[in-house]
């Protein structure tokens, strides 16, 4: 006997002679695991992304430590009157006031009513509420048309607190920074919208809610409303396939069953580990019922031959064991291997994903062929009558199947050719693959969120934030004449990007005081003993909140803030890569650094094509070995690459030519792919050499048995792994969805690919005499 089968007789003894030993140790792995998935949580934040060492993350958190939360919650609405009539400056006073009192982790509202402007005085300037401004009384048309004219002149305000029609307003509030806390967001959110709700019927306004904590709010609750209609909808898939294939109870519960377990000590790994539940990571929990499902489908289809030759329960289990043991294990480690190559990315959440979705590859392997096979001996099965037999081995799939064989043998040059000439078309498309980080066009439009992002770019300024920190690196060094010059060269970059809506800095703050108190306001500043009698004018004319979250009490550092449109990655990309230019030419001595969470999703662009590349180059050669080292011949090794690297080019193809960019998830597709793909290749390449000398070299004999036994569980295990990636289409999320579309396109083109191409390659080698290695044509 060989040493694959000694190996596959060992593992099969060992498995039942120690079988209490083994159930001891799944019972304990799945109440010790399971006990940390209450550990697990939802964390969508875009620092989940980076390492914490990440110097943007540092960036960051230094900024929020400094300024405070950098995470704005936006409350916009539109009345035609004017944001100045009297009527909507009291909706907008009694809205400030309930928020500051009503609403948790708030720090700060600016809005219409309390935001203050300069205003000139015979000794320079006083500040001032804006709507105190204007000499002409606010129930005039000239009033409010004059603070329109002063909100429009007010770099502060403009398109940020009002439109530039007047029509529009919006409430800005601050929150407090809370490091580690995974709830503030949620419960802010939920306080704005509960508030909101009376307002809406008191006045008729359409208000909308927006920017980063009540976004990431959103993305928590959709990825939980995700996960609850993935789990019930894939389960209940699988109940269906498994009825269609199996017919028996057996064939549902016991595969649902154990894979179920396996999916329990995943998920606790995770929570074990302190992995949060990101966009990346829904993916798992159907992934693994799908992965494991297709073993389970093959372990079963071999039990249900045993059963037929053989009456004794633990006789049957047990050269089921010893039959797929070897075969099962490749398919799930060369998946793990796919997974694992995700592990390469410096993108942390895609990093989290790769390795959680190796261990559970593994893990529904464990469960599959420790728990299923011990369990089968203690369970009653009896052989369907021969009637049954006879219309599931002669049924509508098994003819499509015979049919598509004799076209393998009878044309197999035409399929290969046909095959790969369907593969070169895939290439050009590849060449046109793109890059998108861009999480407002993640959400479906019909969604609050979307629409509310869409509304404030509109008729304010853009959704993206961008935040540039800039440390002098000493007390008092933002009062450096050369630092503000700096900064203001900065910022007339960011100006003239079209792009940009509206943008302010430190420096802004000193010219507007410069405006009213220098003799010439042309002039340049010059003196910082000047800058320090401007800021103590300014807090002694009641100024202070406004200036305080642009310069901090050391006046060490400050800050350039802007608002960017929503726009593709790459033209972001292009915009800071100009304004980087710019702060790398500065010789003050200043330190500037990007600090937000646009800078952070755009500095993984190149990081995520590149990741794509390596990790499939990384799986396609690990596979490529660990195939080498099972069936010892390089020939082989090859021929089993070619159609399962076919689907992932289709795959990358069909992204490049129908647009669908790379993103956090779908630049996992690739790895997905090639490791699925082999699973069923595995299983003809194994199966295949043994039936040719079953059948004494009678090729269409040894194609017909590989056919009836391998390929109808392979085409129940690629309709489970199709629906199961289907069931994504159901995403809030488009990523979640192209995901589950492309991976579903995916294993069709590998199902076809095994059906065909791989049948071909053992045609052509079996007409030329060619059994396949030695020790794979024994068992």
């Amino acid at each position: 006997m060989s040493e694959r089968r000694d190996l596959a007789e060992r593992f099969a003894d060992i498995l039942f002679r120690y079988q209490k030993l083994w159930l001891a140790i799944s019972v304990a792995l799945t109440l010790g695991l399971g006990f940390f998935i209450k550990d697990l949580r939802i964390d969508n934040s875009v620092e989940v992304l980076f390492q914490k060492t990440s110097p943007i993350v540092q960036a960051y958190k230094k900024f929020t430590r400094i300024f405070g939360n950098a995470e704005l919650a936006v409350i916009a609405f539109r009345d035609e009157r004017g944001v100045f009539h009297p009527e909507v400056l009291d909706e907008i006073e009694h809205l400030t006031n309930d928020i500051l009192t009503k609403v948790p982790h708030v720090e700060n509202v600016i809005s219409l009513t309390n935001v203050q402007v300069l205003d000139r005085t015979e000794d320079g300037f006083t500040v001032r509420p804006i709507v105190e401004t204007t000499p002409d009384p606010l129930t005039t048309d000239a009033g409010r048309h004059e603070l329109v004219k002063r909100a429009q002149e007010e770099p502060f305000i403009r398109r940020t607190l009002v439109s530039d029609d007047g029509t529009t307003t919006s409430l800005v509030v601050k929150t407090v920074y809370l490091e580690g806390n995974q709830t503030y967001r949620q419960e802010l959110t939920n306080a704005l919208r509960e508030l909101l709700e009376p307002y809406r019927e008191k006045y008729g306004t359409e208000y909308y809610l927006g920017g980063p904590p009540v976004f990431l709010t959103y993305f928590d609750e959709y990825i939980l409303q995700d996960m609850l209609t993935f789990g019930p909808l894939t389960v209940l898939i699988m109940f269906v396939i498994l009825f269609l294939t199996f017919r028996s109870w057996i064939g549902i519960v016991l595969p649902m069953g154990v894979v179920a377990i396996g999916a329990i000590w995943t998920v606790g790994f995770m929570g074990a580990m302190g992995f949060p539940i990101t966009l990346a990571t829904t993916i798992i929990p159907p992934l693994l019922f799908v992965i494991g499902l297709e073993d389970a489908i093959y372990i079963l289809s071999f039990f249900r031959k045993e059963a037929i030759a053989s009456d004794d329960a633990f006789t049957r289990a047990r050269n089921t064991a010893a039959h797929t043991n070897i075969a099962c294990f490749l398919t799930s480690i060369t998946t793990a291997i796919g997974f694992g190559s995700l592990m390469i990315t410096d993108i942390n959440a895609v990093y989290e994903t790769g390795m959680v979705s190796a261990v559970g590859s593994m893990a529904v392997w464990a469960s599959n062929n420790i728990i299923l096979p011990l369990v089968l001996q203690w369970i009653p099965y009896n052989v369907r009558d021969e009637e049954t037999e006879e219309k599931l081995e002669h049924g509508l799939l098994q003819r499509f199947l015979d049919k598509l064989l004799e076209w393998n043998l009878a044309h197999p040059w035409a399929v290969l050719m046909f095959g790969l000439a369907v593969a070169a078309a895939f290439i050009p498309g590849m060449m046109h693959l793109k890059v998108e980080t861009n999480f407002v066009k993640y959400f479906r439009e019909e969604t609050p969120i979307y629409q509310a992002q869409q509304f404030i770019q509109k008729n304010l300024s853009g959704v993206a934030p961008l935040e540039i920190l800039v440390d002098t690196h000493e007390p008092d060094g933002m009062l450096n004449p050369d630092v503000l010059h700096e900064m203001d060269d900065i910022e007339r970059v960011l100006r003239e990007d079209p792009i940009v809506d509206w943008s302010f800095g430190t420096q802004d703050f000193f010219e507007l005081m410069h405006k009213y108190v220098a003799d010439d306001p042309s002039q340049p500043i010059t003196d910082p003993a000047l800058l320090s009698q401007y800021i103590l004018l300014y807090q002694i004319s009641g100024g202070g909140a406004g200036l305080e979250d642009f310069l901090d009490t050391d006046r060490q550092y400050g800050r350039i803030s802007a608002r960017l449109q929503d726009q593709p990655t790459s033209v972001l990309k292009h915009t800071l890569g100009r304004v980087q230019a710019r702060m790398d030419e500065t010789t003050s001595g200043a330190t500037y650094q990007f600090a937000d969470n646009t800078a952070m999703l755009v500095s993984i662009v190149d990081a995520m094509l590149l990741n794509t590349a390596e990790s499939l180059l990384i799986a396609s050669v690990v596979i490529f070995l660990l195939i080498w080292i099972y069936v010892r011949s390089a020939l082989i090794s090859l021929l089993f690459m070619i159609p399962n690297l076919i689907p992932v080019g289709a795959v990358l193809g069909v992204m490049g030519y129908t647009g669908v960019e790379l993103n956090i998830s779908t630049m996992m597709i690739g790895a997905v792919a090639i490791g699925l793909a082999v699973n069923n290749t595995i299983h003809i390449f194994a199966h295949f050499p043994r039936s040719l000398v079953h059948a004494n070299g009678d090729l269409d004999e040894a194609a017909h048995e590989t056919m009836h036994t391998v390929g109808r569980a392979a085409v129940s295990a690629g309709v489970a792994l199709l629906a199961g990636f289907a069931v994504l289409s159901f995403s809030y999320f488009y990523p979640n969805v192209y995901f589950g579309a492309l991976s579903a396109f995916t294993m069709v083109i590998a199902l076809v690919c095994d059906l065909t191409i791989s049948y071909t390659f053992w045609i052509l080698l079996g007409k030329r005499g060619y059994r396949g290695p030695a020790h794979m044509q024994k068992g």
